[in-house]
């Protein structure tokens, strides 16, 4: 179970933020049942820390598992059901769960459900009514692909229409619009690109925008994460690239790479998070937290004092409305709170939690009120929040059991989530 650290040295996990809607799960159903996991397997898929109180860096003059699920959904507060889905890669399977009033999570009826082969990623729709998870091929199987599933209340994913959709050899992160109407999906190997599908809001169905896909400046992207406003899209590389940046066209979608300084070009990164105001973006590359300028043009400037946090941090994620930033030490099995001041320094909060494993996924609901992260022992642990959220509490019972590799959580009825 998770269990309270006296002393840090380092943080590396992707986790998993999460606030259930009062009332339990609630939801919408359309379209035929995916293929559960007791079905048998389709070959093409159907539905060093700084110690508390520290403060580091600021604005200049003032794998076993895939990383690459690792995405941002913004989803209106409260709507849909009150559920987390979890994608396992090695199973090629949607573990979905019921999380209760009081943050324990069970499996619905039918968990886990077939898709296709080594999910990464997973997205919701605005209203929660869609599901969208990215696949790659496996053993001389079709090329990766973009899933489109309904949620039904009961937490059951059944197949829409025109279900799968193709996007280059091996699809990782996903990340949705701000405004909701369009799905990125950054795509390495063959075929590799941007792919964009405009989301039709009533059916939940996908089609490519013309021009896709669109140049990726890099390779192995890890995250995609758009600013609050939806002019920028940025993304996440481990092949030593760093951080690469695209203007967003609001009315096509397309994208075009941003020329940014090569302050972001230091390593690999495994995740990235912006801060609600759009003015600071934070990148976890494995000698640790960076910190930069987000200015209007889209360019990143960097924050003094770089890293700003030690360690290889696979998941970063903030908080909707405090100054906090959630991070996660893939190798230290540690969670921590960060507060930021007015100059973008980080100072760890006191009572950072600790993992049985090597944390992979993360995201935050829309109350702040649960935070669940999936390790690769296959398991997920919940944690409770206090009302600031900069308190960090486990949960009775925990952790849970998943399925294997668990690469991506999302919670329905949230706002950011990322894995």
């Amino acid at each position: 179970m998770l269990r309270p650290l006296r002393a840090l040295p380092g943080l590396a996990l992707v986790l998993l933020l999460v606030a259930c809607s009062q009332g339990g799960a609630t939801a919408v159903a359309v379209g035929r049942v995916a293929n559960q996991a007791s079905a048998a397997p389709a070959a093409s898929g159907s539905a060093s820390n700084i110690p508390a109180g520290a403060t580091t860096g600021g604005i200049p003059g003032g794998s076993t598992i895939p990383s690459a699920g690792a995405t941002t959904v913004t989803a209106p507060s409260g709507k849909g059901p009150a559920l987390a889905l979890v994608a396992n890669f090695d199973d090629d399977t949607i573990g979905v769960y019921s999380v209760a009033t009081n943050g324990a999570q069970k499996p619905v009826p039918g968990s886990p459900f077939r898709t296709g082969p080594r999910p990464s990623s997973i997205a919701l729709s605005p209203d929660n009514r869609f599901v969208y998870v990215s696949t790659a091929g496996r053993d001389g199987a079709a090329g990766g692909s973009v899933w489109a599933y309904a949620l039904a209340s009961n937490g059951t994913l059944t197949d829409l229409r025109d279900t799968r959709h193709p996007a280059g050899e091996t699809p990782g992160p996903l990340a949705l619009d701000p405004a909701g109407r369009r799905l990125y999906v950054a795509s390495s190997g063959a075929g590799e690109g941007i792919y964009v599908f405009a989301l039709d809001a009533a059916s939940g169905t996908l089609r490519a925008v013309t021009g896709s896909p669109f140049t990726l400046e890099g390779d192995r992207a890890t995250k995609l994460t758009f600013a609050p406003d939806g002019r920028f899209l940025y993304a996440a590389h481990d092949d030593g690239r760093g951080i690469s940046g695209y203007r967003v066209d609001a009315g096509s979608g397309a994208t075009t790479a941003l020329k940014l300084a090569d302050s972001v070009s230091i390593g690999n990164a495994f995740s990235i998070a912006i801060n609600p105001a759009g003015t600071l973006l934070y990148a976890g590359f494995e000698s640790g937290i960076f910190g930069y300028r987000l200015e209007s043009d889209g360019t990143l400037t960097p924050l003094s004092g770089q890293p700003l946090v030690k360690g290889t941090h696979r998941a970063l994620l903030f908080h909707p409305s405090a100054p906090l930033l959630y991070a996660a030490d893939y190798y230290e099995y540690i969670l921590t709170a960060y507060t930021l001041d007015n100059t973008g320094r980080l100072r760890a909060n006191p009572g950072a939690l600790a993992t049985t494993s090597y944390p992979v996924a993360l995201a935050l609901g829309h109350s702040a009120t649960f935070l669940y992260a999936s390790t690769e022992e296959n398991l997920m642990h919940g944690v409770k929040l206090d009302g600031n959220g900069a308190t960090l509490t486990a949960l009775p019972g925990d952790p849970t059991t998943t399925g294997s590799h668990p690469a991506t959580i999302v919670i329905t009825g949230g706002l950011p989530t990322a894995p």
